[in-house]
């Protein structure tokens, strides 16, 4: 005689299982007793998300992407160029074509350069980490590619982690693009600042 429990043997007379404590009336095959199964069945696991079930974004998606969204900031910051030079071109004590410009001059150009640099990474980094980190999960050119910008788990990510994806980007910029080529050896394909920010490129 077995317990319908756990399976174990049970003496005569017993009235509960000395393993789990089941009534030996149930083991007993009384009225309404289950049937006695020994060892439980084997539960099917789901599949990993890393494993076939997942699609990440790959090179050529990220590519256009990459160029779409440079394309929506070159004529979002054009304007703004042109507001900051504009003022100093047009003014008339200075010959810009001259070759030997005086040095307030070329002091006024490299501020106008460097001026238009730190508003072109600002808004460049506000529109990634702002719209990786919406409801959209992506930029305008990732949305129209058909990937989001995701954690490990699949979840959204925050300002923060897209903020940090974003200067880690600069980095793998400065390694002549190998950063961008880890992707072809990683399982998800994830690229250098994709591995130090923590995320993923899904489909």
């Amino acid at each position: 005689m077995f317990c319908v429990r756990c399976g174990a043997a049970l003496p005569e007379g017993a009235a509960y299982c000395a393993s789990c404590g089941a009534p030996v009336a149930a083991a007993a095959g009384g009225p309404g007793a289950p049937t006695p199964t020994p060892f439980p069945a084997p539960v099917a696991e789901a599949p990993h998300p890393a494993f076939g079930t997942e699609v990440y974004g790959g090179f050529w998606r990220r590519f256009w992407s990459y160029l779409i969204d440079r394309f929506v900031l070159g004529v979002a910051f054009t304007p703004v160029g042109i507001l900051v030079f504009a003022p100093m071109v047009a003014t008339e004590s200075v010959d810009w074509t001259a070759s030997d410009l005086p040095a307030e001059a070329l002091g006024a150009f490299l501020g106008a350069v460097l001026t238009v640099a730190f508003l072109a990474l600002l808004g460049s980094w506000l529109y990634y980490a702002l719209l990786q980190s919406s409801s959209r999960q992506a930029t305008l050119g990732q949305l129209a590619l058909g990937i989001r910008i995701t954690d490990l788990e699949g979840r959204r990510v925050s300002f923060a982690r897209a903020s940090g994806r974003y200067f880690a980007a600069l980095l793998t910029g400065l390694t002549f693009g190998i950063g961008y080529l880890i992707m072809f050896l990683t399982t998800r394909k994830q690229s250098l600042h994709d591995l130090i920010a923590g995320t993923l490129v899904r489909r």
